[in-house]
C-alpha cells in the first residue's frame, strides 16, 4: 500500500473540504450500516437483492441534510445507485460535502465503461490504470469512490476518485476474495492544503497491513505527528473484534488528534443458504482521544445511548462510541480532530452526537427516524431471568443502572471527601480494556462479555436472596438497611 495526495497526482486540483477545515464548527456525517443479505459470486462480490431504492434514499438524504461526510461499508453500494446519482446533478453533493462510498466489486472492463462513460468537461472520473493489470487470475475490484467537489482550471467540477483495496481478507475462514479479487496499490489521502486535516480510508483488511513505518511517513511528507487526520475503515467483516482490527485502532489512538470512523454491514447481515448470519455484530464505532470530555453531566450520553450511540472510554482519554448494531443510517455531528489557531475558549471535545437514527420503511421506499431505539439490555434480563425491579424499570436510566452495578460489585473508590464517585469516568464498567473487551453492564452487544454481564447479574441474586434474608451478614455500617431492605435498589 503506497499512500498519495490526491492533490499531487492530479494536476491544478484545488480542494476545500468542510470535514478537513480546521475551525470550531461541527461537522455533519451520516453513516450508513447497511443491512442485507451479501453474495460471492464468480463474477461479483455484493448484494443479493436489488437494493438501489435503499441507496438512492440514502442519498438523498445525504444531500437533504447537507452533510459533511456520508459513508458507506465495504462492499456495499450498487453500480446502478452511482449511475442514478450521475444522472442528475442534482442529486450530487453540495459544495465542499465529502461522500466515501464503498461499492459493489466491479471487473476491470466494467471501470473502464463507467469512466468512459461519465466523464466529461464537468467530471472527472480518477484511478490508477496501471492497477487494473494486477489481476492475475482475480477478476474483481473492490472499489471505493470518494465523490465531491473541487476546481480544476478555474472549473468547478464533480470529482470521483475511485480508490481499490490493496490486501485481501484472510484465508481461513474462505480463501475466495483472495483467489478473485484485483489488488490495488495506492491510498488516497485526502487534504485541503498541507496544514489541513488529513482524511484516508484503510479498506477492512487493509487495517491488518497499517503500521507507522518510515516508509508511510515519507510517503505522508513527515505529517503523521503534526497533522490531524481522519481515517475511515469501511468493512465487510464477520470478525470486526479480531485482534488485527484492534491493534489497527490501537496503534492510530497512541497519537493525538487522530480519529477513526469504523463502519460495517449492520448486524445479522447474511449470507445465502446459511443459517446463521455472516455477520453477528456489527462494532461499527467511533473513536477518539482527547482529555475534554464533560462527565460532569449525563444529558449527552442519556440522548446518545436513546439513539443507539453507546459510550466507553479507556483510560486516561481514549473514547468509544459505539453504534446499534442493528440500526442501519444514523446521523452524527461532531467536533473535528483539530481546530488549530482557534481562541482556546471556543475549543471542547466532548465528542459525537447522535442527531437522528433511521430505519428502512419497505412500504414508503424511504428511511423514517426513530425516536427512541431499543438498546436489548430488557430482553438480556429476560433471557437471563432477572427480575429485579431496577434493572428492568425503563425510567431509570442506563447510567444509574451502571451506578447500581458499580456500587454492588464494590467497584466504587473514593478518597477522603471526594463526591465524584458517580461520573461516568469514575465508573469501572465504563472502561474498555486493551484488547477492547467491553465491561458495561447495559451494553449486551459485545460477545467477549457475556460472561462479565452474567457474573454482575449472580452477584446482584445473591446480596438479595443470600444476604439482605440474613440480617446478620449486613455490617454496622448498613444497620438502618436490617429487616428493612428486600432487594438492590436505589
Amino acid at each position: 500500500m503506497i499512500f498519495k495526495f490526491i492533490d499531487t497526482i492530479i494536476n491544478n486540483l484545488n480542494i476545500n473540504l468542510e470535514v478537513l477545515t480546521k475551525d470550531t464548527n461541527l461537522y455533519t456525517s451520516l453513516l450508513f450500516q447497511h443491512k442485507g443479505s451479501f453474495i460471492a459470486e464468480e463474477t461479483r462480490f455484493g448484494n443479493n437483492e436489488d437494493c438501489r431504492d435503499k441507496f438512492n434514499a440514502f442519498f438523498t438524504l445525504a444531500k437533504s441534510k447537507n452533510v459533511s461526510l456520508a459513508a458507506t461499508p465495504e462492499y456495499s453500494c450498487p453500480w446502478n445507485s452511482i449511475e442514478w446519482l450521475l444522472e442528475n446533478k442534482d442529486r450530487l453533493p453540495n459544495q465542499s460535502k465529502l461522500w466515501a462510498i464503498c461499492c459493489e466489486s466491479i471487473t476491470p472492463q466494467e471501470i473502464r465503461t463507467f469512466k468512459q462513460n461519465h466523464e466529461d468537461e464537468n467530471t472527472l472520473v480518477y484511478f490508477d490504470e496501471t492497477e487494473l493489470n494486477n489481476g492475475g487470475t482475480g477478476v474483481l475490484l473492490d472499489p471505493l469512490c470518494y465523490i465531491f467537489k473541487a476546481e480544476q482550471n478555474g472549473i468547478n467540477k464533480t470529482i470521483i476518485i475511485i480508490q481499490f483495496k490493496t490486501l485481501h481478507m484472510g484465508v481461513w475462514g474462505s480463501p475466495e476474495e483472495r483467489d478473485k479479487y484485483v489488488f490495488g496499490n495506492n491510498i488516497y489521502v485526502l487534504r485541503n492544503s498541507p496544514n489541513s486535516i488529513f482524511l484516508f480510508s484503510n479498506i477492512c483488511s487493509e487495517a491488518t497491513d497499517f503500521s507507522i513505518t518510515e516508509a508511510f511517513q515519507e510517503q505522508i511528507d513527515n505529517r503523521w505527528d503534526d497533522n490531524p487526520y481522519i481515517i475511515l475503515n469501511p468493512q465487510m467483516n464477520p470478525k470486526p473484534s479480531h485482534d488485527y482490527f484492534v491493534n489497527f485502532r490501537k496503534t492510530i489512538l497512541k497519537y493525538s488528534n487522530k480519529d477513526v470512523i469504523t463502519l460495517n454491514w449492520a448486524g445479522k447481515t447474511m449470507y445465502p443458504g446459511k443459517a446463521d448470519p455472516l455477520i453477528e455484530l456489527s462494532k461499527s464505532s467511533i473513536l477518539f482521544k482527547t482529555s475534554d470530555v464533560e462527565f460532569d453531566r449525563d444529558t449527552m450520553f442519556l440522548n446518545n445511548h436513546k439513539k443507539g450511540l453507546y459510550y466507553m472510554h479507556l483510560k486516561p482519554n481514549i473514547h468509544y462510541y459505539y453504534l446499534n448494531p442493528y440500526a442501519e443510517v444514523f446521523l452524527i455531528s461532531n467536533q473535528k480532530p483539530s481546530s488549530a489557531g482557534a481562541n482556546p475558549a471556543l475549543i471542547r471535545r466532548t465528542g459525537p452526537e447522535a442527531l437522528k437514527v433511521y430505519k428502512w420503511n419497505v412500504e414508503d421506499v424511504d428511511f423514517e427516524v426513530i425516536s427512541v431505539l431499543g438498546d436489548g439490555f430488557n430482553d438480556f434480563l429476560t433471557e437471563y431471568k432477572c427480575n429485579n425491579k431496577i434493572f428492568q424499570d425503563s425510567e431509570i436510566n442506563f447510567i444509574d443502572k451502571e451506578r447500581l452495578i458499580n456500587l454492588s460489585l464494590g467497584k466504587v473508590t473514593t478518597k477522603r471527601d471526594d463526591k465524584g464517585w458517580h461520573k461516568i469516568d469514575r465508573l469501572e464498567t465504563f472502561q474498555v480494556d486493551a484488547n477492547e473487551k467491553i465491561k458495561r453492564f447495559t451494553y449486551v452487544y459485545d460477545e467477549l462479555s457475556l460472561e462479565d454481564r452474567i457474573k454482575y447479574l449472580e452477584i446482584i441474586e445473591d446480596i438479595n436472596s443470600k444476604i439482605l434474608t440474613d440480617q446478620n451478614l449486613l455490617p454496622d455500617s448498613l444497620s438502618s438497611f436490617k429487616n428493612n431492605c428486600s432487594e438492590v435498589m436505589f
